[in-house]
């Protein structure tokens, strides 16, 4: 069955995702428009908010030209890849804003300096329990599975989070009275931006972002000096796996659905003469793919048989 993007679209309280349920409207544009800070370049009051667009909710930064739907901010308020966000967005399962500032709530409402100090808290503890016996079927999934070396696994600071639970949020810089919600399995941290989980396989979503994370290019590699080449995955562990080989290259990785047109990223990627695209063999990556397309110096890239989904596949075969 198809897919009706335009009714989950329409179903989306913009005003209510944005913080500005409540609030007057700055002009009759498009039936009203509200103004607020750009969710893609955090550029204050630029952005243009249309709750009764004619095409349904949508809003446009005057600073950096980007346009987005209602689902477009979901995706990238909550850090999902839009298969992720249409299955919570149509199952009725979805959530508030984050608490962290993305451009749509004050820098406040959370302190960065605890929250890093809570991450770097779990990161280590996560890092540390990878190592115990008691996980070693966790360790060999990274190791056989995912075909990481134990140096890549130290290097990246890949851990293990033994159990599902809760912490309060006092304790990660929230002003608030939410929890931080701890999943159950592998810990994947980009310091100073926030935390993924890989959560085990037979989760329907199997990535979940630590409450405060927000999307940032991860960047297997510790050096970039002197490295011109550059190639983009989806996944982090497969920007790992390829970090690995030992490839005079760079290796990053940015989910389906988060794009290269962000200011922050021009700097990362300012040595790179040649992006190499390593998207998913699927919608969201091709759709991707041709998006990233648009970023001076990528190139597209088809590298693995067509019957490998991604990096690690190709590696199982």
């Amino acid at each position: 069955m198809a897919i009706d993007f335009e009714s989950i679209n329409r179903s989306i309280d913009i005003l209510a995702l944005t913080g500005l349920q409540g609030k007057r409207a700055a002009a009759r544009t498009n039936g009203g428009e509200y103004k607020t800070s750009c969710p893609y370049c955090g550029g204050k009051d630029r952005a243009a908010i249309w709750p009764k667009h004619e095409h349904g909710p949508r809003g446009w930064c005057r600073v950096c030209n980007r346009s987005f739907d209602g689902i477009d901010l979901y995706m990238v308020m909550h850090n999902l890849d839009r298969g992720a966000a249409i299955a919570e967005l149509t199952s009725g399962a979805t959530r508030p804003q984050t608490s962290r500032s993305n451009g749509n709530q004050s820098e406040s409402a959370l302190d960065l300096e605890k929250w890093n100090a809570a991450a770097d808290r779990f990161i280590t503890s996560c890092h540390n329990a990878l190592f115990e016996p008691a996980n070693r079927k966790a360790l060999d999934w990274l190791l056989q599975v995912r075909g990481l070396s134990y140096q890549s696994i130290i290097t990246a600071e890949l851990g293990y989070n033994p159990g599902d639970h809760k912490e309060p949020g006092g304790d990660w810089g929230f002003s608030d009275n939410s929890e931080v919600f701890l999943p159950r399995g592998i810990t994947i941290p980009n310091r100073g931006h926030g935390i993924n989980i890989r959560k085990p396989t037979k989760a329907r979503n199997k990535y979940h972002k630590v409450l405060g994370s927000h999307g940032f290019i991860y960047c297997a590699n510790k050096d970039l000096e002197d490295r011109h080449i550059g190639y983009l995955f989806e996944s982090e562990l497969d920007a790992i796996l390829a970090n690995s080989l030992g490839y005079h290259a760079a290796f990053f990785s940015l989910p389906a659905g988060q794009y290269l047109d962000k200011p922050e990223y021009t700097a990362i990627l300012a040595n790179i003469d040649y992006l190499i695209l390593c998207m998913d063999q699927d919608e969201a990556g091709r759709a991707a793919t041709e998006k990233h397309l648009q970023i001076e110096s990528t190139i597209a890239a088809d590298p693995l048989p067509k019957e490998a989904k991604d990096l690690t596949d190709y590696y199982q075969v």
